[in-house]
Protein backbone atom coordinates (compact mmCIF):
# COMPACT_ATOMS: atom_id res chain seq x y z
CA UNK A 1 0.00 0.00 0.00
CA UNK A 2 1.24 2.74 -0.76
CA UNK A 3 1.14 5.45 2.02
CA UNK A 4 -0.84 8.83 1.45
CA UNK A 5 1.64 11.77 2.17
CA UNK A 6 -1.24 14.61 2.31
CA UNK A 7 -1.85 12.78 5.85
CA UNK A 8 1.95 12.60 7.01
CA UNK A 9 2.80 14.79 10.03
CA UNK A 10 6.37 15.29 11.72
CA UNK A 11 6.60 15.44 14.91
CA UNK A 12 9.78 17.75 15.55
CA UNK A 13 11.86 16.48 18.23
CA UNK A 14 15.35 18.54 17.77
CA UNK A 15 16.43 21.04 15.42
CA UNK A 16 20.42 22.65 15.43
CA UNK A 17 22.27 24.57 12.92
CA UNK A 18 25.47 22.61 14.26
CA UNK A 19 28.96 24.26 13.90
CA UNK A 20 31.37 20.77 14.93
CA UNK A 21 34.17 21.24 17.21
CA UNK A 22 37.57 18.73 16.51
CA UNK A 23 36.43 16.57 19.37
CA UNK A 24 32.57 16.67 18.34
CA UNK A 25 31.19 13.41 17.88
CA UNK A 26 27.65 11.47 18.12
CA UNK A 27 27.48 8.47 20.51
CA UNK A 28 26.89 4.96 18.93
CA UNK A 29 23.34 3.96 19.30
CA UNK A 30 20.36 2.69 17.33
CA UNK A 31 17.70 5.72 16.59
CA UNK A 32 14.15 5.83 17.11
CA UNK A 33 13.62 8.80 14.98
CA UNK A 34 14.19 10.11 11.65
CA UNK A 35 17.55 11.78 10.92
CA UNK A 36 17.71 14.46 8.32
CA UNK A 37 21.20 16.31 7.82
CA UNK A 38 22.34 18.90 5.36
CA UNK A 39 25.91 19.46 5.74
CA UNK A 40 26.98 22.94 4.44
CA UNK A 41 30.53 23.05 5.17
CA UNK A 42 33.72 20.69 5.39
CA UNK A 43 33.49 16.36 6.36
CA UNK A 44 32.65 13.71 8.55
CA UNK A 45 32.83 10.27 8.87
CA UNK A 46 29.09 8.41 9.78
CA UNK A 47 28.84 5.16 10.88
CA UNK A 48 25.88 3.29 10.09
CA UNK A 49 24.92 0.42 10.38
CA UNK A 50 28.18 -0.67 10.90
CA UNK A 51 29.52 0.07 7.70
CA UNK A 52 31.55 3.90 7.59
CA UNK A 53 30.55 6.89 5.03
CA UNK A 54 32.42 10.08 4.74
CA UNK A 55 29.75 13.16 4.40
CA UNK A 56 30.60 16.21 2.99
CA UNK A 57 29.49 19.50 1.62
CA UNK A 58 25.96 19.59 0.38
CA UNK A 59 25.24 16.12 1.38
CA UNK A 60 21.53 15.31 2.23
CA UNK A 61 21.84 12.41 4.76
CA UNK A 62 18.56 10.81 5.85
CA UNK A 63 18.29 7.93 8.04
CA UNK A 64 15.33 6.00 9.00
CA UNK A 65 13.98 5.16 12.77
CA UNK A 66 15.23 2.24 14.00
CA UNK A 67 18.67 2.54 12.52
CA UNK A 68 22.36 2.14 14.18
CA UNK A 69 24.15 5.35 13.88
CA UNK A 70 27.24 7.03 14.70
CA UNK A 71 29.62 9.74 13.73
CA UNK A 72 32.76 11.82 14.19
CA UNK A 73 34.33 14.81 12.97
CA UNK A 74 37.06 15.09 10.72
CA UNK A 75 39.36 17.58 12.34
CA UNK A 76 41.36 19.03 9.18
CA UNK A 77 37.85 19.76 7.67
CA UNK A 78 35.37 20.70 10.10
CA UNK A 79 31.68 19.91 9.67
CA UNK A 80 28.86 22.58 9.55
CA UNK A 81 25.10 21.66 9.10
CA UNK A 82 22.19 21.65 9.73
CA UNK A 83 20.01 18.16 11.15
CA UNK A 84 16.88 17.90 13.03
CA UNK A 85 15.30 14.48 14.21
CA UNK A 86 11.58 13.83 13.33
CA UNK A 87 9.02 10.85 14.50
CA UNK A 88 6.32 10.44 11.42
CA UNK A 89 3.03 10.11 12.23
CA UNK A 90 -0.04 9.19 10.37
CA UNK A 91 -3.33 11.67 10.56
CA UNK A 92 -4.44 8.98 13.85
CA UNK A 93 -1.06 9.35 15.52
CA UNK A 94 0.62 6.49 14.45
CA UNK A 95 4.22 5.95 13.26
CA UNK A 96 4.25 6.44 9.66
CA UNK A 97 6.88 4.22 7.68
CA UNK A 98 9.96 6.00 6.44
CA UNK A 99 8.89 7.71 3.17
CA UNK A 100 10.40 6.60 -0.12
CA UNK A 101 13.29 8.29 -1.73
CA UNK A 102 12.63 10.47 -4.74
CA UNK A 103 13.29 8.06 -7.23
CA UNK A 104 10.52 5.55 -5.67
CA UNK A 105 12.93 3.03 -4.19
CA UNK A 106 12.24 2.13 -0.58
CA UNK A 107 14.37 3.28 2.12
CA UNK A 108 15.91 0.48 3.54
CA UNK A 109 18.93 1.83 4.80
CA UNK A 110 19.91 5.36 4.12
CA UNK A 111 20.22 7.77 1.29
CA UNK A 112 22.16 10.95 0.55
CA UNK A 113 21.43 13.13 -2.20
CA UNK A 114 25.00 14.18 -3.31
CA UNK A 115 24.97 18.15 -4.90
CA UNK A 116 28.29 17.41 -6.40
CA UNK A 117 26.21 14.77 -8.87
CA UNK A 118 23.04 16.07 -8.29
CA UNK A 119 21.80 12.64 -7.66
CA UNK A 120 20.03 10.65 -5.30
CA UNK A 121 21.76 7.63 -3.85
CA UNK A 122 19.99 4.95 -2.04
CA UNK A 123 22.40 3.27 0.50
CA UNK A 124 21.20 -0.11 1.82
CA UNK A 125 22.87 -0.36 4.83
CA UNK A 126 24.44 -3.68 3.71
CA UNK A 127 25.48 -1.83 0.65
CA UNK A 128 27.34 1.35 2.10
CA UNK A 129 30.67 1.54 0.99
CA UNK A 130 33.49 3.50 2.30
CA UNK A 131 34.57 6.92 0.81
CA UNK A 132 37.51 6.31 -1.40
CA UNK A 133 39.50 9.75 -0.30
Amino acid sequence: MIPDFNNMIPELHYYIHRKCTPNWKIDANVIPFIDITYVIDGKAEYNIGGHIYIVKKGDLICIPQNTYRAAVNIPEDLMECYSTNIFLRDQFGQEAAFPRNPRGMAAEGFWIYAEDTRNFMPHPVSDIQPDPE
